[in-house]
């Protein structure tokens, strides 16, 4: 009895034995699967951003294309950094890229229909474009899905950038306030009209601006009066006046608005700021000012934001040249200028005045960082990833 006992209890076991063998190779069946699917899911999804991130500097590129004499090239910028920004060592496909306008009230994207066409946007097209789209797709070869038949997965990603070519408001203005006449009058000549200097900025002066012809008509700007040349009809010599950007501290304070530590209040239209003239001790500190803002570009040009104030708008009517002491303006612009050349001495209209410091140089559109203000087109861009 004891030895038949003994058999039935081991062939139980024994039994028992393989029905867990069984159960443990469907749960490893099954953990594996899981476990393959989860890596073959995180390879994806950093194919996905690795994409993306492609997409993005696609994007941004492009649209700064956009602000510069040849914005139908942007597609072309698009595509190339496209292919720079590889995605898991490969080059992504570029399913489309289109030109279009950005709505940011919406927050809409409406593309050009010359996006679709053979010979894509002309020069015209993408002079009138703002924002610029772009959708690539890569391919992720399968770790352990393939056991399962899945050999593949496409990834898609897509990016909208936005140029604002009205942006009012920036961070850091430099010590310089000009007439906004200037502006405009150096613009009429470029664009071969007599329109009013009083005028907003349209579309022919933004394209003008982007174009090296503005370049070729240089300005003059003498401290507190005219420089002492010819000037060309319509196009009013201009003076420059010494900013003070409410820091506190009066003009002794310009040297703290320059640089990578510039705290100044934010300046846009209707801003009051004060505008010092006819006190010559004070210009000494804006010239170290402008050489420590000049000498971060080494021997290249010298880039620089400066105040264009409107003689005829609110209490700016003060602001005009020949004044003396402390005004208030309003602002009405911030645009960038490069000086061409070192500080020069330029004799007094007033025999009894000391030479006067003149500044050569030529406007230019400008890449900035400030707050996007109104919807009135100003010299600034500033590229904006908004989805």
């Amino acid at each position: 009895m004891m030895v038949f006992r003994t058999s039935i209890t081991c062939a139980r076991r024994g039994s028992r034995r393989g029905a867990v063998l069984v159960m443990v190779a469907l749960l490893l069946t099954v953990l594996l699967g899981f476990g393959a699917f989860a890596i073959d899911l995180s390879q994806v999804m950093a194919h996905r951003s690795e994409l993306q991130r492609s997409a993005d500097a696609a994007v941004v590129a492009a649209v700064r294309q956009l602000t510069t004499t040849q914005p139908d090239s942007a597609d072309e910028v698009a595509i190339a950094y496209s292919a720079a920004n590889l995605v898991n060592g490969s080059v992504a496909t570029v399913d489309s890229v289109q030109y279009g306008r950005w709505n940011d009230a919406s927050s809409t994207f409406t593309p050009f229909p010359c996006s679709t066409q053979p010979g894509g946007c002309g020069l015209g097209d993408a002079f009138s474009a703002d924002a610029f789209r772009i959708r690539l797709r890569s391919v992720t070869p399968s770790i352990f899905a393939q056991v399962l038949g899945v050999v593949s997965s496409t990834v898609q990603a897509e990016a909208t950038g936005w140029t604002s070519n009205n942006v009012e408001i920036a961070d850091c203005v430099k010590p310089f306030a000009i007439p906004y006449q200037v502006l405009t009058a150096t613009l009429n000549r470029v664009i071969g009209t007599t329109l009013s200097l009083q005028r907003n900025l349209n579309t022919a002066d933004i394209r003008a601006i982007r174009s090296d012809a503005l370049q070729a008509q240089p300005f003059c700007l003498k401290e507190g009066e005219t420089c002492n040349l010819p000037p060309s009809p319509g196009q009013p010599v201009g003076s420059f006046l010494i900013v003070d950007l409410n820091a506190g501290d009066g003009p002794g304070a310009v040297s703290g608005n320059i640089g990578p530590g510039c705290v100044s209040g934010p300046l846009g239209p209707d801003s009051v700021m004060s505008v010092q003239s006819g006190n010559f001790d004070l210009f000494t500190e804006v010239q170290q000012g402008r050489s420590q803002w000049c000498n971060q570009y080494g021997t290249f040009p010298c880039k620089m934001k400066v105040v264009l104030y409107d003689a005829a708008g609110g209490s700016a009517a003060q602001c005009v040249p020949e004044v003396t002491g402390t005004e208030q303006c309003v602002v009405h612009r911030v645009a960038s200028i490069v000086i061409t050349g070192p500080p020069r001495s330029e004799a007094s209209s007033n025999p009894a005045l000391p030479p006067r410091v003149v500044l050569d140089g030529y406007f230019t559109v400008l890449v900035d960082e400030g707050m996007i203000g109104s919807t009135k087109p100003s010299t600034l861009t500033r590229p904006i990833l908004v989805h």
